[in-house]
């Protein structure tokens, strides 16, 4: 994609995909992102769950995402409506928040997130 990702090509799964790594590109609170590669996995009772971005923001204090990125047809102002994700999906994500509050307990400045935009990311800083 460009300067901000060590990845000259991001293999993308959506639409939705291809516009949070443009907005990690244009944002000046970006300071590197990437798509998590596959081997990257959340154990779950269900199955393993791969996040789709680690998102590192500027600042003196870094803050350090993990984003899942998802477009419910809210918009910008609503943000994910997580209720309107399948049954499984919903139970992966709550497994992941589960496993980013205990890791939280030592890497404060880590975050767990599910959002369809970067500025949604840049709300929590």
């Amino acid at each position: 994609m460009g300067c901000r990702s060590d990845q000259n090509y991001i293999p993308l799964d959506s639409q939705t995909e291809y516009q949070f790594a443009k907005d990690c590109e244009t944002s000046e609170e970006v300071e590197f992102y990437f798509k998590l590669p596959e081997k990257f996995k959340i154990p779950t009772p269900l199955d393993h769950y791969n996040p789709d971005w680690a998102v590192v923001f500027k600042g003196e204090n870094k803050i350090y995402f993990v984003a899942e990125t998802k477009n419910t047809g809210e918009g910008i102002q609503r943000g994910v409506a997580e209720e309107k994700l399948c049954e499984s999906e919903q139970m992966k994500i709550a497994y992941a928040l589960k496993n980013f509050d205990c890791l939280r307990s030592e890497y404060s400045d880590l975050d767990y997130c599910v959002i369809e935009k970067v500025s949604e990311l840049s709300e929590k800083l």
